[in-house]
């Protein structure tokens, strides 16, 4: 007999059982503390930055139908929030082992307005707040598909330093949450896209087309810092490449490509870099 797997819970499943990042296992004796700082700064900065800021977005604000006890999202965020505040203290302790000044962790910080005003009008619509979900899912997907072959970049960049260590302590780590936190967004960003109406997915698809920026860097002032990680890490065509792809597969209706918005978000970010 044949048994029906719900592909949003066995992503939670999966994501539930591995292992956290543990700060006293990561291997901090960096041997060239010059050469990583000289090529590594910028993303390490920036990668920092956005780990500890992320959990300050306040979902439950964003999504009030979708964060109840049971529900998917809350299960979630149970795994996700530990886990960005885990990576971001361990990239501060590197930070501070390399002399580079961390982001300080946040707290307390205010709900952005954008996630306040669509977290009230999805309250009073299930439609509006489906819409919001299946945005939210998208654009988390593609933020950690970002981060992944970010950190799978910088990896290589510290095996051709010979920092074995930190990359088997650290950048592994890293990598294995952010794949799990991906293989959770995307799902249940194709469960949602499969199930609303063609409307629905068309304001997710043109929200996300018109106003998506690299996480962390929404705001004019943070272009330059992304430009100058995305400059660090060398050629952006394939981080870009990347992202647009899943955002095609998300999103993209009858085989029609999207415009190349994650290009023209990232050349801005570029354009501001000193």
């Amino acid at each position: 007999m044949l048994t029906l797997v719900d592909p949003i819970e066995a992503k939670l499943e999966r994501l539930e059982a591995k292992p956290p990042l543990v700060l006293d296992d990561v291997d901090f004796d960096v041997r060239d503390r010059a050469a990583v700082r000289a090529r590594l700064a910028q993303p390490l900065a920036y990668s920092q930055r956005v780990e500890a800021m992320v959990t300050g977005l306040s979902i439950e604000r964003l999504l009030p139908r979708a964060t109840g006890a049971d529900g998917y999202v809350n299960r979630f965020l149970t795994v996700w929030k530990p886990d960005e505040q885990g990576h971001a203290r361990a990239l501060e302790r590197l930070l501070v082992e390399l002399d580079i000044e961390p982001f300080p962790l946040p707290e307390d910080e205010p709900v952005p307005l954008h996630n306040r005003l669509a977290g009230s009008v999805g309250a009073v619509s299930t439609r509006v707040h489906e819409t919001v979900e299946l945005i939210y899912h998208a654009i988390g997907a593609m933020n950690e598909r970002l981060a992944f072959s970010a950190y799978e970049r910088m990896s290589e960049v510290l095996v051709e330093l010979g920092e074995l260590g930190l990359v088997d302590t650290l950048m592994k780590p890293l990598r294995r949450d952010e794949s799990a936190h991906l293989g959770y967004y995307r799902t249940a960003a194709r469960d949602l896209r499969d199930r609303l109406d063609p409307w629905q997915r068309f304001v997710a698809r043109n929200v996300i087309a018109w106003t998506y920026a690299p996480v962390g860097a929404g705001a004019p002032q943070d272009r330059p810092a992304f430009g100058a990680t995305i400059q660090a890490l060398g050629d952006a065509d394939p981080l870009v490449d990347r992202v647009q792809l899943l955002a095609e597969s998300l999103l993209s209706v009858d085989e029609r490509p999207l415009r190349p918005f994650v290009k023209a978000s990232f050349d801005r970010c570029v354009a501001a870099t000193p």
